[in-house]
């Protein structure tokens, strides 16, 4: 079970899980968060472009939160190979196309995230 929130801005659409049920998510909980919020989009009819958050981009920190979420993104990818999904990564990494085509032009990600996947609990409330 996961929860979650859609905020409509005039021109961008964001869907922000796990935002109210898991404190702490192992990867096969973080994996299934972006899978079940994807099929979620899915039924507004919204292509989904999932990012799975961190403090860290693509590897630049080998701290024990960073890996849960780079273990996330692979099972989540093998699971559902056809979904868009890419991290872990920065907030602002995921949704502002100038940081992710200049610096992450090889990112699953060839457009901003729509579907933004917490690390845990704290960061999406605090978000």
């Amino acid at each position: 079970m996961v929860g979650a929130y859609i905020l409509i801005f005039q021109k961008r659409l964001f869907f922000l899980a796990d935002t109210t049920v898991n404190i702490a998510p192992t990867p096969e909980v973080l994996a299934e968060t972006a899978l079940l919020t994807a099929e979620f989009a899915r039924r507004f009819d919204i292509t989904p472009r999932v990012a799975m958050l961190s403090f860290s981009n693509f590897g630049s920190n080998d701290h024990p939160s960073a890996k849960r979420v780079r273990e996330a993104v692979s099972l989540a990818s093998a699971m559902a190979p056809e979904l868009v999904i890419d991290g872990e990564m920065q907030a602002d990494t995921a949704v502002l196309d100038a940081i992710l085509q200049e610096t992450y032009a090889w990112s699953r990600l060839k457009e901003p995230a729509n579907i933004l996947i917490f690390p845990e609990l704290n960061s999406a409330n605090i978000a």
